[in-house]
C-alpha cells in the first residue's frame, strides 16, 4: 500500500476524524504535507499531526517546529522507514506520542516518549480500541479503522 492509495487515505481520514474530535480547544490537527522540523534542516511529513494550543506559536506558514502527536499509516514500500527511521527521528525531536498504523497487520502501535526513547503504550488489534496517553478522549475502534479500507 502506497501513501497515495485509497485505503491509505481512507484510514488517514478516519484517524483525522477521531483525532480532531479529541483535540483540545484551540489545538490543531493537520494532514500530510505539513512539514515538521525534527532537527536543524531536517523535516518529516507525517500522515497526521496534532499541535496543542500552547505550541501553536511554533507553527509557521511552511512548517511547524514540533508536534505533540504524529501518526503514520505504514506504506508497504516504506515499512522499514516508518517503523525504524521515523521512530528514531520523532523520538529525537521530542514528539511525545507516535502512532504507527499498519494496515498489512491491522495493528495500531501507540508509542509514548519516555526519556529519549519511545515505549509501547499499547499494541491494538481488531476487537479493541487504540487509546492515547496524551489525549485521553482519543479512542479509535481498530476494527472500524481497517474495515473496507
Amino acid at each position: 500500500m502506497r501513501a497515495g492509495d485509497h485505503p491509505h487515505q481512507r484510514i488517514a481520514a478516519r484517524l483525522f476524524t477521531a483525532l480532531n474530535a479529541a483535540a483540545a480547544p484551540g489545538g490543531e490537527v493537520l494532514f500530510a504535507g505539513t512539514r515538521v522540523k525534527i532537527a536543524e534542516e531536517a523535516f518529516r511529513e507525517p500522515d497526521l499531526l496534532y499541535i496543542p494550543p500552547e505550541a501553536k506559536a511554533r507553527t509557521h506558514r511552511e512548517l511547524t517546529e514540533g508536534a505533540a502527536l504524529v501518526m503514520e499509516v505504514v506504506s508497504e514500500s516504506n515499512r522499514s522507514h516508518d517503523l525504524r527511521t521515523k521512530r528514531r527521528d520523532y523520538a529525537d525531536a521530542g514528539i511525545p506520542e507516535y502512532w504507527i498504523v499498519d494496515p498489512d497487520f491491522d495493528t495500531v502501535i501507540v508509542l509514548t516518549l519516555e526519556g529519549s526513547e519511545y515505549a509501547v503504550h499499547g499494541e491494538f488489534r481488531p476487537g479493541s480500541r487504540a487509546t492515547s496517553r496524551l489525549l485521553p478522549a482519543l479512542s479509535v475502534d481498530v476494527t472500524a479503522l481497517f474495515a473496507s479500507a
